[in-house]
């Protein structure tokens, strides 16, 4: 109550999450992988993918969200990811995101799977009505 931590395990919490996303990694992954576009156009489903991009990234996880950016969506009533209302800050935040971490030219990177595939577009992509 009142924002107060209620314990319901004897364990400690920090404990006990880390028990508790052994189990829910792969899940997670798979749901983010196969969801990634409704995710990503959703507010609350872009800090699912988001946390979930930070916390068990993975080259397939990474690849569906490239190919999502990449695909013309079938509904012609839905705009284009790069000016989706939501759709443009979950990539913002996905690159900020990896921004802060340290990383090494080797370790996996959204932003050079990113830059891989849109080298030659990045300019209409930058000019883009939210971009």
């Amino acid at each position: 109550e009142n924002g107060e931590e209620v314990p319901t395990s004897k364990k400690e919490s920090g404990t006990r999450r880390r028990e508790l996303l052994v189990y829910l990694k792969e899940l997670l992954v798979d749901v983010c992988t196969k969801h990634t576009e409704e995710l990503m156009r959703s507010k609350s489903g872009s800090k699912v993918l988001i946390e979930v991009c930070e916390n068990f990234a993975s080259e397939e996880l990474f690849q569906a969200i490239v190919d999502v950016c990449a695909d013309d969506s079938e509904d012609e009533k839905a705009l284009p990811l790069f000016e989706d209302p939501v759709g443009h800050l979950t990539m913002k935040h996905l690159f900020l995101s990896e921004s802060k971490k340290s990383s090494a030219d080797d370790d996996l990177s959204l932003a050079r799977m990113f830059y891989a595939k849109f080298e030659e577009e990045l300019g209409s992509i930058a000019t883009s009505n939210r971009g």
